[in-house]
């Protein structure tokens, strides 16, 4: 039900159970094409935790997005980069800002542990879900619909070269992992005519990456600054307030 109490909360791996892992990918696999749980679990193990969403009736998983910390030299400073893995949300919540705001809480604290060096969102996109993600809610991200951002291009491409050597197109900037790689199922997340009409973000997403249906992925970053910080809890907490305010107002007919 749309009104169904969620809440989500980041833990670190070895405080996430078997049996939580494997309806995280029952989930998983309802939206996503080759993702065996066999390669599903290799790719948990090498992450650092999961933020977790949950309904708080019935403790039923709806959502989740892995995690890993990465350290990088950054033009003789010390930088970190949080990875995004392993993303989904139950249909039905699609549009919810629980699982978003679980995951901010982790950046939050990520930030305010050195709070002097900086520090990145990183993530690769095969829909565009995930990248208006980070083009609605980043002051500073990469690739920009708008404008070039040759500092934040440099960045992104070296956490590709780190992170996935044998998979980066650095011509197209793309990641390309092959025929077996986990694709997107073809009811969700289509990109339409009429959606890149009415969104220059969506139609910018499939110009740059025009084989995403094969599962081909965007590489991105956001810069996790104080200024996204103070920017994204505003948003979190206007919407709260209206969603509230909503609910306690006397229904009209």
């Amino acid at each position: 039900m749309q009104n169904e109490k969620l809440w989500a909360s980041y833990f670190p791996l070895k405080k996430v159970s078997l049996s939580d892992t494997i309806e995280m990918h029952q989930l998983f696999v309802r939206y996503y094409h080759n993702a065996d749980l066999k390669t599903f679990i290799s790719d948990m193990s090498k992450k650092d935790g999961v933020t977790i969403m949950r309904e708080k009736r019935s403790g039923k998983i709806v959502g989740f997005t892995t995690a890993k910390k990465l350290s990088f030299n950054l033009n003789g400073r010390k930088a970190t980069g949080v990875f995004s893995g392993d993303t989904i949300v139950e249909e039905k919540y699609w549009g919810k800002q629980t699982l978003h705001w679980g995951f901010f809480k982790y950046l939050l604290r990520t930030k305010f542990t050195k709070p002097f060096d900086n520090l990145y969102w990183l993530c690769i996109s095969k829909g565009y879900k995930t990248y208006l993600t980070l083009a609605n809610n980043f002051p500073e991200y990469y690739p920009h619909h708008k404008k070039a951002q040759p500092d934040l291009q440099s960045i992104t491409l070296q956490y590709c070269r780190e992170l996935f050597p044998e998979a980066l197109d650095e011509k197209k900037e793309l990641l390309l992992f092959g025929d077996d790689y986990q694709k997107l199922k073809s009811h969700v997340a289509e990109v339409t005519t009429e959606l890149k009409s009415a969104n220059p973000k969506v139609a910018y997403f499939e110009q740059r990456n025009p084989s995403w249906r094969q599962g081909t992925e965007l590489p991105c970053l956001g810069v996790i600054s104080f200024e996204f910080i103070f920017s994204y809890a505003k948003k979190v907490f206007k919407k709260q307030f209206s969603f509230a305010s909503q609910t306690k107002s006397p229904q009209t007919t």
